[in-house]
């Protein structure tokens, strides 16, 4: 196995804390944590669709870089430290300086670090000893030059026993070739702790903006600084502090990381350029050199669980089946269930590993978060059709993380969920299960919500399913045999799952807020894909909820429904 690159290490570089109103240098460093908390600083105060297409498919900072065409990022903040992102205009010196203010008058840090080739001049600096719940601007500057990065904010975590309010933001599925990626520009103008960018980051499957499909080490780095050289994409990332894990297009689609027919230089390639690229705390297990699933705190209120739901997955049912879209009479009731297929679906097969699993429960029975999310690439709702690739082609490790959550009666887990290019609402998935599935032997001691979002640049699930029922029966005829089609699905999967909402022909994301008495709330923000012409501006709130609540009856902003299990099959728009 390739080796990752050197992520976000912990410094060896000489560096110096000053006020740049003194020559004299500080002789605190905050990799050994010992300045910041010295000096005592100051903290800056701080309605529903059709799902059946569902199924298928602080403060705003000025940019003014000079050279550095990838932006600045910050990631994995927690309440003492960060990882700072940016490329580098070309290999050598540069310098890394962090301030209590926008403006750089009051400089808490100046360190001295390398950009090399071997990292494609990526720089991931492990920044430490900073003080909770305060703000910080960075900001990097080519040594022997004037060539100055973008400037970037952030504020660390509360303490782990500070009971503090949370919001942040969360979406997936970015591909550049929807760009520019307009709904980033809102995301820029939110007042939120986190940006949670989960899954389909890039789409390196598919030809965008004049690259082809990314094959080599190169391909992929040259698909990150594609998405990475969006102005809009920069706006977000230097405004908000990251969270970041994959899904399958980083490499390709539904692809599963323990499939041995999987090549593993392709694969390495991928994930090698996922670190490199992006602000990601590296991976403290040498035998487990590209490891993402990890856990975050944020105070005494939340805990995320980051998920990765590829690298260690075995391959789907999807061979064995044939590609049946509705092998278990979901939709066509018993006469259509192919019975060797739902067989093989019920056989045991690990989306996570057995690690990563043991990882996950014993993390949800330790916590004493208030809200612990599992933050998830793949639906953990039951769908029904097209199973293969999500929670429903795993059933059995489905089963057993759900059983252990009802069975320890464990409160606050709330799913996190991003892929299928439409936004759902389902305020409990343990419903379906309890009333159709009493192998799952769930008693109903805890609510276990999931909310689904995305895509925030893409296709949405209803413009797929569009071109694939145009392709099919002809332009002309498509709305009215979707429009019959739809109805007849949502009805049916709402019904099953008791959703609350299913919009799918929205761009945009989640903002989701955690008060300090651990109540789940949030707002969908987001445009059809249309009046996205109009610019970041077009992005505005179409629905909220509060996940204690009681249910209103669902409704539904009619989406091409029917048709996602086609849509499924399609590959993404290529441009």
């Amino acid at each position: 196995m390739t080796p990752p690159p050197a992520v976000a290490q912990r410094p060896t570089t000489t560096e110096s804390l000053h006020d740049s109103h003194s020559a004299r240098a500080r002789p605190a460093n905050i990799a050994r944590r010992t300045p910041l908390k010295q000096r005592r600083l100051r903290p800056v105060a701080p309605p529903c669709a059709l799902l059946a297409v569902l199924v298928a498919a602080c403060c705003t900072v000025t940019l003014r870089a000079q050279g550095f065409d990838s932006g600045v990022s910050c990631g994995d903040v927690t309440h003492t430290s960060a990882v700072l992102w940016t490329r580098a205009p070309a290999a050598g010196g540069v310098t890394l300086r962090i301030a209590r203010d926008p403006e750089f008058t009051h400089i808490l840090l100046s360190r001295s670090v390398n950009s090399s080739l071997d990292r494609d001049r990526t720089l991931s600096e492990f920044v430490d000893g900073l003080s909770p719940r305060t703000r910080y601007w960075y900001a990097f500057e080519a040594e022997g030059d004037s060539q100055r990065s973008p400037v970037g904010t952030f504020r660390t975590a509360p303490s782990p026993e500070d009971v503090a309010p949370l919001r942040f933001v969360f979406s997936g599925d970015s591909n550049y070739a929807s760009a520019p990626m307009i709904a980033f520009d809102a995301i820029a103008r939110e007042d939120a702790d986190l940006f949670l960018w989960f899954g389909d980051t890039i789409y390196a499957d598919v030809p965008s903006g004049g690259l082809g499909v990314a094959q080599t080490l190169d391909d992929y780095r040259r698909k990150y600084a594609q998405m990475l050289g969006d102005s809009s994409v920069q706006a977000a990332l230097a405004a908000l502090p990251l969270v970041v894990g994959w899904d399958d297009h980083e490499l390709f689609n539904d692809y599963a990381g323990a499939d041995p027919l999987l090549s593993r230089a392709r694969r390495d390639a991928a994930y090698r350029a996922f670190f490199e690229y992006l602000p990601i705390s590296p991976a403290s297990e040498p035998t487990d050199p590209f490891r993402t699933y990890r856990r975050m705190r944020f105070g005494a209120t939340a805990e995320f669980f980051l998920l990765d739901g590829r690298q260690y997955r075995e391959p789907s049912a999807a061979a064995d089946c044939g590609g049946a879209v509705d092998p278990q009479g979901f939709v066509g009731g018993p006469l259509l269930r192919d019975g060797d297929c739902s067989d093989s679906l019920d056989d045991p097969r690990t989306m996570l590993g057995s690690k990563q699993l043991e990882w996950l429960l014993a993390g949800l029975r330790e916590s004493t978060a208030k809200v612990k999310f599992i933050v998830n690439n793949v639906p953990m709702t039951y769908l029904g059709v097209a199973p293969y690739d999500r929670w429903d082609g795993y059933d059995r490790e489905r089963r057993m993380i759900l059983h252990f959550i009802d069975s320890n009666a464990i409160s606050g887990v709330v799913i996190l969920t991003t892929d299928i290019h439409a936004n759902l609402y389902n305020p409990d998935v343990t419903h379906f299960f309890r009333r159709q599935r009493p192998e799952y032997g769930l008693r109903g001691r805890v609510r276990i919500p999931e909310l689904i979002v995305g895509p925030i640049g893409n296709e949405t699930a209803r413009q797929s399913a569009d071109e694939v029922v145009s392709g099919l029966i002809g332009a002309p005829r498509a709305g009215v045999f979707a429009g019959f089609a739809e109805s007849a699905f949502a009805a049916l999967i709402t019904s099953a799952n008791r959703l609350q909402l299913v919009e799918p022909n929205r761009v945009g994301y989640a903002v989701i807020e955690v008060n300090a008495a651990g109540e789940v709330s949030f707002r969908l923000r987001g445009a059809a894909p249309e009046r996205l012409v109009e610019g970041g501006s077009a992005v505005g709130d179409y629905y909220s909820a509060k996940l204690d609540a009681p249910a209103p009856p669902p409704c539904f902003l009619l989406p091409m429904l029917a048709l996602a299990p086609l849509a499924l099959l399609r590959r993404p728009r290529q441009a």
